[in-house]
């Protein structure tokens, strides 16, 4: 609990976005030790353990241990929240996704965004990413869509790198 305050104190993070956290960590399958190996990590986003992504896991897995405890999910994504620029990364990201003269994102257009930086997942594996982003389930990405996604989920922000590269920059791999 003192923990949970701390963070909350450090990192703005309520209880609400705390408890959403660890149902997702809770849905990578965390084994009886509580942690999640990179895999599984990945799996619920329907992406694969892609040199890339692999970096990405590592930014939490500081222990080398090759897998997480919520403990080290929860801090590291309040901690990415919390960097200055990040906003304006993600809303970056988002104009470099869309097509100009658009104002969402298509399930094509996340695919072509995710080239720029590995190779896109599978079909079903697509699929299952655009669902994450695709908060309000209306088969687009709006710029709300996606701003809300990376707020919950702030490491993904890695995976658009080759589309906001030169343009600004957080430090996440």
């Amino acid at each position: 609990m003192v923990e949970m305050a701390w963070v909350k104190e450090v990192y703005g993070v309520s209880t609400a976005e705390a408890m959403e956290l660890l149902e997702h960590f809770l849905a990578m399958n965390p084994d009886s030790d509580g942690r999640v190996k990179a895999q599984d990590f990945w799996a619920i986003f329907g992406l694969d353990c892609s040199p890339l992504c692999k970096k990405i896991f590592h930014y939490f897995d500081f222990e080398n241990k090759e897998s997480v405890t919520f403990r080290q999910f929860l801090v590291g994504c309040a901690h990415l929240r919390k960097q200055p620029l990040f906003e304006g990364v993600c809303e970056t990201a988002f104009e470099k996704c869309k097509a100009p003269g658009t104002s969402d994102i298509s399930l094509a257009q996340l695919a072509d965004a995710l080239r720029s930086g590995m190779l896109p997942p599978a079909d079903d594996g697509m699929l299952k990413l655009f669902e994450t982003f695709d908060i309000d389930d209306d088969d687009k990405i709006s710029r709300d869509d996606f701003v809300a996604c990376l707020a919950r989920f702030p490491f993904m922000i890695a995976l658009f790198a080759g589309r906001i590269n030169g343009e600004v920059y957080i430090e996440i791999v």
